[in-house]
């Protein structure tokens, strides 16, 4: 039988971004979205599509952010200082550079290649064929060194250390 970690998967930013349909998309978003949301206590209407459901997700998340009082169920209230952690946790995890798609691609090299298809009216379908018809022709350029700033390394050092201190991965 497999467990189930406690713990934040995303948040409400990156459900936004993920969210491709009104029913959530795929099972793994659906699901992600339901633990998440009974993790820290969010209102989970049924009546809402998932689409929906992500405001009163990120409503609750702001009030643990901000460190208003938490009621959890049994009537009894909690501080949200025991789950500011876990949600600082998660954003620190999201903030390093290469962990969402659309980081890498706001950047250049990809910010120049958008703003050259764009200026020669090139859409998504041609640019495809494009990279096949070039990866058939075998051109490749050689790959230069590339130096990682001091930034990018001293982040990918605390997730290594996070992830270490964590039971699950350490």
């Amino acid at each position: 039988m497999a467990f189930k970690m406690k713990k934040l998967n995303h948040s409400p930013q990156w459900y936004r971004e993920h969210c491709r349909a009104e029913d959530g998309g795929s099972p793994g978003f659906r699901a992600m979205l339901k633990n998440d949301m009974a993790f820290i206590g969010a209102d989970n209407d049924s009546s809402f599509c998932y689409q929906e459901k992500i405001g009163p997700y990120e409503e609750k998340w702001n009030a643990i952010l901000k460190g208003e009082v938490v009621h959890e169920r049994g009537g009894r209230a909690v501080r949200s200082e025991v789950l500011k952690n876990d949600l600082m946790e998660v954003i620190e995890r999201e903030c390093v550079a290469g962990f969402r798609p659309s980081d890498q691609f706001a950047v250049d090299p990809f910010k120049t290649i958008d703003d050259l298809m764009t200026e020669a009216g090139l859409d998504e379908n041609v640019m495809r064929e494009f990279l096949k018809w070039r990866s058939r022709r075998g051109v490749v350029s050689p790959k230069a060194e590339v130096q990682e700033d001091a930034a990018k390394t001293e982040a990918r050092e605390k997730l290594r250390r996070v992830l270490k201190g964590h039971r699950f991965f350490g």
